[in-house]
């Protein structure tokens, strides 16, 4: 009988059933659950995702710590110091949101994740709790640096202001005395027919440009003296304000954080409340296992003294027969 080679046809059935998506899916169990290699994967690739967010969280904060430590009152890195510290609440919102859910998905597919291995889940778990240590660790770093902020921004207002209201007074005299024209008692009566003739002699110029000019002079002012001290008045009720709002901003921020802390808390506590549990049974199969050791010591000491009891009688016997054979027989 002749043989035909049939490889051609098989690879365009096979091709043919794949393009009509016929056939089982690599990655699905006839089950529906996903193969535990997907699942360990998949595990790995959200943990390493949210590995990197933490360590460029862990940067940012970092750049924020050293603006924090700038000194200096007209050089304040203000507006840079504010976006960096919405992105770092931002970020840490997010990461512990990730964190919680890469946490419900570990404990929904744990077996999956550590291929049936009671090592390789217990690893897994481990990794999610390295990454909240880390996310708490700048938690309480980024609340640090906000306090610190604050206590420097108080400190630069208090000197601001010690410093900043010590100027000169302008004569002791307001802007509206100034352009006010002096009355001129010591006029003849010959004055000039533009002013307006009073009793006694006494006659009151006109307002003209140069007589006010001239008066504001004579009280030893200045014109742009007024406009000088208003626009410097201005300048430092703008950045009061605008430190007054950056000090609102982080201590919304810090609230905000300790809201994300005492959940951390709340989490650390209950893995040491389970860390707490796996030691008590750690102990409790400590001392099992010494009572087991004392059991066996006892059974070994008992099974001592009944091999030297045999040996007795064995004895015994060997003495009754060599006797009997020797003297009886």
């Amino acid at each position: 009988m002749a043989l035909v080679d049939r490889t051609n046809d098989f690879f365009r059935a096979a091709s043919a059933q794949v393009e009509a998506g016929v056939g089982p899916v690599n990655t699905l169990r006839s089950n529906g659950k996903r193969n535990p290699t997907e699942e360990a994967k998949e595990f790995t690739k959200k943990a390493g995702a949210i590995s990197k967010k933490i360590q460029l969280t862990t940067r940012r904060l970092q750049r924020l710590a050293e603006l924090t430590r700038t000194q200096g009152i007209h050089d304040d890195p203000g507006e840079e110091i504010n976006t960096l510290a919405a992105r770092l609440k931002n970020d840490t919102k997010f990461v512990k949101i990730e964190l919680d859910q890469l946490q419900t998905y570990l404990n929904r597919n744990k077996q999956q994740v550590g291929h049936g291995s009671t090592n390789a889940s217990a690893h897994s778990q481990t990794v999610v709790e390295t990454m909240q240590m880390q996310l708490h660790n700048a938690a309480r770093s980024f609340k640090t640096v906000l306090e610190t902020r604050q206590t420097s921004m108080k400190t630069k207002s208090d000197h601001r202001s010690l410093f900043g209201q010590k100027r000169p007074a302008l004569s002791g005299a307001s802007p509206l005395l100034l352009s006010k024209p002096t009355p001129n008692l010591a006029q003849p009566n010959n004055a000039p027919p533009d002013g307006l003739p009073r009793p006694g002699g006494v006659t009151t110029p006109p307002p003209s440009g140069n007589n006010m000019f001239q008066g504001a002079a004579a009280l030893g002012g200045d014109d742009s003296a007024p406009l000088i001290q208003a626009n410097e008045v201005i300048q430092d009720d703008t950045y009061l304000t605008s430190r007054a709002e950056a000090m609102t901003t982080i201590e919304s921020h810090i609230v905000e954080l300790g809201d994300v802390f005492s959940q951390l808390s709340t989490m650390i506590a209950e893995q040491g409340t389970m860390v707490q549990r796996i030691d008590d049974n750690v102990r409790n199969t400590q001392d099992n296992l010494q009572h087991g050791h004392d059991q066996l010591m006892q059974t070994w000491n008992n099974m001592s003294g009944n091999k030297w009891l045999a040996a007795k009688l064995v004895g015994v016997l060997l003495l009754f027969i060599t006797f009997f054979v020797l003297f009886l027989a």
